[in-house]
């Protein structure tokens, strides 16, 4: 009586649609040629108990290697930005929560908060809190330690979502790029008294550094660098 009253009111039910879903080929290990996966290439799946086929829709060719690393270069900015760890790893994906919830407020500039559950947070995890990036450094039970200061305040009972895709320009991934100059030699800077080391062309560098190692070496800007 129902499919009858919404046929008399020329109610129509969708056409059926295939159902989609990303899968991975990968050769044996001691293949040495690539392959071409013609389309369509015939896969099974079991759904409550019942095998479903699948069909590739392009052909793919399989090459004997793996993607090691992604890089997003943004050359204007001067930015440079990494994906999440996993990433490109073939394995599967365990059964662990992706989303935590603050226990309590985390003003801006904490490195350090607490999160429920405990289940799924590992160092090296990349999180979105306060719609920002971070990288997880460091977990002691449900108590994370986050690679830099938070930038924005994030309120007890917000949601943290683990980043499991790669959106370098969103303008919220964190940029990795670092203005760094390393001096070292095995002899040199065995300093025990005070000392002043100019390095002739650096004088760009009067503003805006900092010493990464400031208890070995007093910085001071002479007419180059010095320190």
């Amino acid at each position: 009586m129902r499919r009858g009253f919404l046929d008399w009111l020329a109610v129509r039910g969708e056409a059926a649609r295939p159902a989609r879903m990303p899968v991975v080929f990968k050769l044996a290990d001691t293949a040495q040629e690539g392959v071409l996966a013609s389309a369509p290439v015939r896969m099974q799946a079991v759904g409550a108990g019942t095998p479903v086929v699948f069909e590739t829709e392009k052909d793919v060719r399989v090459v004997p290697g793996q993607l090691e690393v992604v890089v997003g270069i943004d050359a204007d900015n001067d930015a440079f930005f990494l994906p999440p760890p996993g990433l490109s790893d073939l394995k599967p994906l365990e059964a662990l929560p992706t989303q935590w919830q603050l226990k309590s407020f985390a003003a801006a500039g904490a490195i350090s908060f607490q999160l429920d559950p405990e289940a799924g947070l590992l160092p090296d995890t990349i999180i979105e809190a306060g719609n920002q990036q971070y990288q997880i450094v460091n977990v002691d039970k449900d108590l994370v330690t986050i690679d830099r200061p938070l930038v924005n305040a994030v309120g007890g009972g917000s949601v943290v979502t683990k980043v499991t895709t790669f959106s370098p320009f969103d303008g919220r991934s964190y940029n990795q790029q670092q203005h760094a100059l390393y001096l070292g030699d095995s002899e040199l800077l065995n300093v025990e008294a005070e000392a002043t080391i100019e390095i002739i062309g650096a004088s760009a560098l009067r503003e805006g550094f900092a010493s990464g190692k400031p208890n070995l070496i007093d910085m001071r800007v002479a007419d180059g660098f010095g320190g």
